[in-house]
């Protein structure tokens, strides 16, 4: 039997994942032999993507925090959905040329 694909989890952990969730699982997983090639479609769906290996290239999450809010844990992602934005259900290109239209 064949590992899923791909293997994630939702944080915080208390909580069910957002409906989008699923929708955002198939695109890694029908791209799955490209998944280098998703960086572009990802911040389309409002996400910030690591730009490489490197220590500045890469995304840093605290996760927990101590006394006096000093970060106690902290991981490094290869995405993240930005704070605050919505999840959009077409490119946001295309969203902004319909908004430009009817203007």
């Amino acid at each position: 039997m064949a590992a899923a694909y791909p293997i994630w989890k939702h944080y915080p952990s208390r909580t069910r994942p957002p409906a989008w969730v699923e929708q955002v699982v198939g695109v890694f997983a029908l791209a799955e032999a490209t998944v280098s090639s998703l960086k572009v479609s990802l911040v389309r769906l409002g996400f910030e993507v690591e730009a490489g290996k490197k220590r500045a290239e890469k995304l840093r999450r605290p996760v927990l925090f101590g006394e006096l809010g000093d970060e106690t844990q902290a991981y490094e992602v290869d995405a993240i959905r930005l704070s605050g934005s919505r999840w959009r259900s077409k490119p946001v290109a295309a969203q902004g040329a319909t908004r430009s239209s009817a203007t």
